[in-house]
């Protein structure tokens, strides 16, 4: 399954007060995609993660 770029990925803190941060984005279908980051470089390594997504480099792999 390609990601939809025209769908939006979001990159933000855990609105939980935890020191996680999240990506979060939507399929056309209506699935929702969620993938926490913590520990060291948390911040740093979500932002990576979001920005190989929308240059196509990562292809989410949905769970039947």
């Amino acid at each position: 399954m390609a990601l939809d770029l025209d769908s939006e990925i979001e990159v933000f803190a855990d609105r939980c007060g935890r020191s996680e941060w999240r990506v979060e984005y939507s399929d056309d279908d209506g699935g929702c995609y969620v993938t926490i980051f913590a520990g060291p470089l948390r911040e740093e390594r979500a932002r990576n993660y979001a920005d190989a997504l929308k240059a196509g480099k990562l292809t989410p792999i949905p769970t039947p």
